[in-house]
């Protein structure tokens, strides 16, 4: 597939993900439809908007998903819209219907619109504890609802696209962090701090994760999306493959702003059920692309800053959950 004749959907476009997505689509020639949640807030495409397709798509109105797509007529569809990502988004009925039936309507949608690939964003917190690197064919049991009704849509997306004849993948990914990340998650808290010069309070920081530059996670995705080689109805994990312990990512992040004398750890409380290991295996993935591109801490860490400080006055609260 050619980047300037191809045209590629991207759902959720004004998130976090979805809007890198949509750059880094940008940059590589390519004509990019953004599908964004009609009403939605685009701050983060605000600066490439202009260069956009933009594309009202309420998951919810399934009989509106097929006309939307006919009218663009994407031949590669990255699904990174989802609900429940957020704190304040906790409502079961409206993730059941914009996670698992939205992600479903919107699939059997790209099949009768003869889309050509479909890439469905799975979670890592689809799967059970474990003291260790995560498996795909490890058993899921999520602690979370998000987590339940994201895997629900990974089970289901894999045998619903053989049926209609489509090729699909499930991707799980692992702890994003980069330039417009909300503001509730742990790098945007020690931004805070640093540009405010007030304590960071933290948990002891003790959980093992995978954090993963969300413009590494997007240059992979991209050229995933155009390989030669697309391993229909497979589900791949995807991460930067480095686990570490919340605390010493934490530290490597103030250590390049040269505030680790306000990091606070053992300040808050661990949330319940906190899931003590989260990080996978990227045997499946480097077996079939290779390994996943790296950026200079010190780099990600500058460009992070830099879209944090262009944003409004960072508000005072610096506590943070992990």
């Amino acid at each position: 597939m050619d980047f300037a004749t191809t045209r590629v959907l991207v759902t959720g476009a004004g998130g976090f993900l979805g809007a890198r997505l949509a750059r880094r689509l940008l940059e590589l020639g390519v004509p990019v439809i953004a599908g964004v949640r009609p009403g939605a807030n685009l701050w983060r495409l605000e600066t490439v908007k202009n260069r956009l397709r933009l594309l009202p798509l309420d998951l919810s109105r399934r009989d509106a998903l097929e006309p939307a797509l006919r009218s663009e007529e994407p031949q590669i569809v990255i699904h990174a819209a989802a609900y429940g990502v957020n704190p304040s988004q906790r409502d079961p009925a409206h993730s059941i219907d914009v996670n698992l039936l939205g992600s479903l309507a919107l699939l059997q949608a790209c099949s009768r619109v003869q889309v050509c690939r479909f890439l469905q964003m799975g979670s890592c917190f689809e799967y059970a504890l474990k003291d260790g690197p995560l498996e795909e064919n490890d058993p899921l049991n999520p602690v979370s609802l998000y987590g339940a009704v994201k895997g629900a849509a990974s089970l289901v997306v894999p045998p619903l696209a053989q049926a209609l004849k489509m090729d699909a993948v499930v991707l799980r990914l692992f702890g994003l962090w980069g330039p417009d990340e909300d503001a509730h998650r742990l790098v945007p808290q020690i931004l805070r701090g640093f540009l405010t010069r007030t304590p960071i309070l933290l948990t002891g920081g003790l959980q093992r994760r995978d954090f993963s530059y969300v413009d590494d996670i997007a240059e992979t995705l991209v050229r995933f999306a155009f390989a030669d080689a697309f391993p229909a109805q497979s589900l791949l994990n995807v991460g930067s493959g480095r686990p570490v312990t919340v605390e010493a990512f934490a530290r490597s992040i103030a250590g390049v702003l040269g505030c680790e004398e306000l990091l606070r750890f053992g300040a808050l409380p661990y949330r319940p059920r906190e899931l003590g290991s989260l990080y996978p295996s990227l045997r499946r993935w480097t077996e079939l692309h290779g390994p996943i591109p790296t950026t200079r801490l010190s780099e990600a860490v500058e460009d992070t800053l830099r879209a944090f400080r262009a944003r409004a006055a960072p508000p005072s609260d610096t506590s943070c959950a992990f």
